[in-house]
């Protein structure tokens, strides 16, 4: 009875399995080789030539090798040496293992490059002190080796840096204008309204149910007489806010501006002003039992948190590695309640 090619090709598969958890990859590997070979050369003694073993060790090792599948790879009764239709399934998925072989030693190898490498990282002062002293420690666990060297600077500069190639791999949120830079998103940055809950406009509120992780949705109309502080023009904080009033139509009314944003949110925080902020600047000012939350949209507006990294010069190992380290963390119940806190916009309580 002839075996279709799938039921032959499932049989063969299944042997070369059993043979593998048998007698281990390291034999199995070399085996294949050595089909590989003489089906290139079609010749015993020149595929153990090429092979550097002795011809009687490669018949040996063939003959063992069919004798486990039970089936015949070679006609060895005529020359030169042809596949037996066994003989060219096997071949197939013969060269398959090799290739995924030669991936996987190209990758541990790769690995082990990685952990001798350097990795520039930009990283905006704010974002840098409260993301930093949760990835480090596990970063540096496990990639001890690797050279990693931090330059701070405000957002301009850090994609000056990234798009000149002074640095590797830069913390930054969108949107990003530079066409030469590619990024891969790793967190929302959700931005709130806050007052200090001492300010006039908190007075009309029942705070009971408000605190950095429950805002309240109000309506627009409450914020057209209010006063603000912010931070400077042109700053990526100021661009969502305005986007945030030129949206709804109504009036940013800022009374004082100031060249960092947590300035602005600590006068806020003394009762001067209202501020558009993201939650993660009250976290790391330490004033967020001291004001109250709002927000005009459900979910909240916001940025998206990515890593950038120059479109020329590619993504390194090292920054790989940097990103999936990042990624597992902010998983954790301590980061999402410090750097990636999940808001649930809920209705306003009035008094």
């Amino acid at each position: 009875m002839r075996h279709s090619y799938n039921t032959l090709s499932t049989h063969i598969v299944s042997s070369i399995v059993f043979h593998i958890k048998k007698e281990g990859i390291r034999v199995n590997i070399n085996k294949f080789s050595y089909v590989l070979a003489i089906a290139e050369y079609q010749n015993m003694t020149k595929a153990a030539e090429a092979l550097y073993i002795s011809q009687p060790a490669l018949t040996k090792s063939l003959n063992l090798l069919e004798a486990e599948l039970g089936v015949k790879l070679f006609d060895r009764n005529i020359s030169p040496i042809r596949l037996t239709y066994a003989g060219e399934v096997f071949l197939q998925k013969a060269q398959k293992i090799m290739e995924m072989h030669d991936h996987m030693m190209k990758e541990m190898s790769s690995i082990a490059t990685l952990h001798k490498s350097r990795l520039i990282l930009g990283v905006p002062g704010e974002r840098g002190t409260m993301w930093l002293p949760l990835i480090l420690p596990t970063f540096f666990k496990q990639f001890p080796d690797v050279d990693l060297q931090i330059i701070e600077g405000n957002s301009a500069e850090i994609e000056d840096k990234l798009l000149n190639n002074e640095i590797d791999l830069a913390f930054y949120t969108l949107p990003i204008y530079a066409s030469k830079i590619e990024f891969e998103v790793i967190a929302d940055d959700p931005f709130v309204i806050a007052a200090a809950k001492t300010h006039p406009f908190c007075q009309r509120f029942n705070l009971s149910q408000n605190d950095y992780c429950h805002p309240y949705q109000i309506p627009p109309e409450l914020l057209i007489n209010e006063k603000f502080t912010s931070i400077r023009s042109g700053a990526g904080v100021r661009r969502v806010a305005e986007y945030i009033f030129e949206r709804y139509g109504i009036p940013y009314n800022i009374i004082y501006e100031f060249s960092r944003h947590e300035t602005a949110v600590r006068i806020a925080g003394e009762g001067v002003g209202l501020t558009v902020t993201p939650i993660m600047t009250i976290i790391r000012t330490g004033l967020k039992d001291k004001m109250a939350y709002f927000s005009l949209d459900n979910p909240p507006a916001g940025r998206k948190v990515i890593f950038a990294y120059s479109r020329t010069k590619g993504l390194s190992l090292a920054g790989k590695a940097f990103i999936n380290v990042t990624k597992e963390i902010i998983k954790t119940p301590a980061a999402k309640t410090v750097i990636s806190p999940e808001l649930t916009v809920i209705p306003a309580l009035y008094v």
